[in-house]
């Protein structure tokens, strides 16, 4: 597995160097990679892209963070333009730099045999950010200096083993409960659906679904913590994302430790990831008899102050809002085949 990993970690910093010279005419040096929480990380996180990986080798998430001074610098040098504050007229940019990074370092690891999938970005963006993982799960930090600071990318990976164990336990079979597989309404429901299981079984908490709806270009709902786990399948490629205010999500937190919780602490991050990681295994049992062949990940989870999720222009996301004796929260669901 350590052979892979240096492989996948050294072809995205490569892919990363000449993203930002072709697409940027900017000199990105690689300053040094190290164990997220070994060394500290210069400046705060505002605006970043994320997606998952998969690969007959390795699973994971891919994380491109920035702050706000450094992607602004990258942003100007982009599209030849300044620009002094992060919109959503020119977030883009965040998804699309990732997407060129991965797809060189996918070319690359592919004629190596790694059969890396197709995935597609998430946009994040707020005040101070920050990205956490699940329980022992190690995050590599690859640190790059550009003129007007420093940014990260972060992988979080499991190595093959992990894959097949997880494969493995997750192949109960359940009986079919829905219709035809290229059914993307089905597919968004069975989301819907897990969700709710996924609460009762583990809180036995009753959360009583919204009707979905499509998100639109001015939709603005700012939120505090978010788990946020990448769909790959046969069907449909996009994303999960399980979304809280924080007075809520604490609520949830003290249901679930049986004491109460005032603030977040790395066992209430796992808490998101655990709870992601949940739902998309109930949809998964369901799904794939049904021919999905939905592959489990590694979730990641967000939380900072007045935290924004988007896609990049031409997806589209379905929000699914619920309501519980805890309070409100929502789900936002990008699928697409």
């Amino acid at each position: 597995m350590a052979d892979f990993l240096d492989e996948f970690i050294h072809t995205f910093i490569g892919s990363t160097i000449v993203t930002l010279k072709v697409q940027c005419k900017m000199e990105a040096k690689h300053t040094g990679s190290f164990i997220k929480g070994e060394k500290p990380q210069v400046g705060s996180f505002e605006i970043g892209a994320l997606l998952g990986v998969r690969s007959h080798t390795m699973k994971g998430t891919l994380t491109l963070c920035f702050s706000k001074g450094v992607y602004l610098k990258i942003l100007q040098n982009l599209i030849g333009e300044t620009s002094t504050e992060i919109t959503k007229d020119n977030e883009d940019a965040a998804a699309e730099l990732l997407n060129i990074i991965f797809a060189q370092a996918k070319t690359a690891l592919n004629k190596h045999g790694h059969a890396v999938q197709k995935a597609i970005p998430s946009i994040l963006r707020g005040k101070t950010l920050e990205c956490q993982y699940g329980k022992n799960q190690k995050v590599h930090v690859l640190a790059f200096q550009v003129e007007g600071g420093e940014f990260y990318i972060e992988l979080a990976s499991d190595p093959v083993e992990q894959i097949e164990r997880d494969e493995a336990e997750h192949q109960e079979k359940v009986k079919p409960a829905l219709a035809p597989a290229s059914d993307k309404t089905q597919f968004v429901m069975q989301f819907l659906q897990s969700t709710v299981m996924t609460f009762k079984v583990q809180f036995g908490l009753q959360v009583k679904p919204g009707k979905p709806y499509e998100k639109f270009p001015e939709y603005h709902y700012p939120f505090d913590i978010a788990g946020i786990i990448g769909i790959i399948s046969k069907t449909f490629n996009g994303s999960y994302l399980l979304v809280f205010k924080q007075e809520t999500f604490l609520k949830l937190a003290s249901k679930a430790f049986g004491e109460t919780v005032t603030e977040f602490q790395p066992e209430t991050a796992d808490l998101v990831a655990e709870l992601t990681n949940m739902v998309l295994g109930a949809a998964k049992r369901v799904l794939n008899p049904l021919g999905h062949g939905i592959q489990m990940a590694i979730p990641t989870v967000v939380r900072g102050t007045e935290v924004q999720s988007n896609l990049p222009k031409g997806r589209k996301v379905v929000v699914i809002p619920f309501e519980s004796e805890i309070g409100s929260f929502h789900v936002e669901l990008d699928v697409l085949s």
